[in-house]
């Protein structure tokens, strides 16, 4: 038998549990949708450069992955950031936090990717930077590079991807009010029973 204290502390919390959770999912996601909304935009831009063996060399696959990696790390130096900020007109200050260079696995192909305020700016980097590789591999004597893909800056990918963080932040507000429900449920179901002196 329930004690009339019980009684009210139950009815207490069935009437605070839904309160409860609804203000914790509103907090929740206000406050992920407030953070993700303040962020600022930015716009990656991509361009695709490929090397590929000379004729003349004839280096196996294997070869031409080991000198793409050496114009990956080529495509962020200095040397390179300098003369593609300069065709750009970028400070190659801000090239180099800008800019990541990634090669496929097991392709010639070099990503040049760079990410900046306005995108066909951020276009006109990415583009610059693999014109300066591909002038550079113009020396090399076991592959020749060649724009694959240009950037564009109406491609330019939108950072941070809002909505996919906004979906997050959901699912995220979701869990928080579900475990607060389910701490208030397993509180109601806690009731103490009353001891032999209670009931007289």
């Amino acid at each position: 038998m329930v004690s009339k204290v019980d009684g009210r502390r139950s009815a207490a919390g069935t009437r605070a549990g839904p309160a409860l959770a609804a203000a914790v999912f509103a907090a929740v996601l206000l406050g992920t949708l407030a953070v993700v909304w303040t962020l600022p935009t930015t716009y990656a831009a991509t361009s695709v450069v490929s090397f590929l063996p000379r004729a003349e060399a004839q280096v196996p696959a294997d070869t031409v992955q080991l000198v793409g990696q050496k114009y990956a790390v080529l495509a962020t130096s200095p040397d390179v950031l300098q003369a593609a900020g300069a065709a750009a007109g970028e400070p190659a200050g801000n090239l180099a936090a800008a800019t990541r260079a990634v090669l496929g696995t097991g392709t010639g192909n070099l990503e040049v990717t760079v990410t900046l305020p306005d995108r066909d700016q951020a276009a006109r980097a990415a583009n610059a930077v693999t014109a300066v590789l591909i002038r550079s591999a113009e020396q090399d004597q076991l592959v020749a590079g060649e724009l694959t893909s240009r950037a564009v800056g109406t491609d330019a990918e939108v950072r941070p991807p809002r909505t996919l963080l906004g979906g997050a932040g959901l699912l995220a507000a979701a869990l928080a009010a579900a475990l607060v429900w389910a701490v208030v449920a397993g509180g109601k179901r806690r009731i103490r029973p009353e001891t032999a002196a209670e009931q007289w």
